[in-house]
């Protein structure tokens, strides 16, 4: 049982991490990479985030969950960064 906390710790910490990444790396692109490449990129990242795409760390997360019988969460964004704003 404990295993399965961590597991659920290390792959929200790790989701986290790529996100902050994602956010980070939108003002890098547009300053210091080529038009052609950093427009589509970050059309993709927003596009990704607006559609709610599921990513293989979402599932593991609600894996862990399951284990742990705590309920499945459908986007990473929505539960632990809108949930927290409202």
């Amino acid at each position: 049982m404990t295993h399965h906390k961590i597991g659920l710790a290390l792959t929200s910490l790790l989701h986290g991490i790529i996100l902050f990444l994602m956010a980070g790396i939108v003002p890098y692109l547009i300053l210091h990479v080529s038009a052609w490449i950093a427009f589509p990129t970050i059309l993709l990242f927003v596009n990704f985030i607006w559609t709610g795409g599921a990513v293989p760390l979402t599932d593991l997360e609600n894996s862990f969950r399951k284990k742990l019988g705590r309920p499945r969460i459908h986007c990473f964004i929505g539960h632990y960064i809108t949930n927290m704003l409202k």
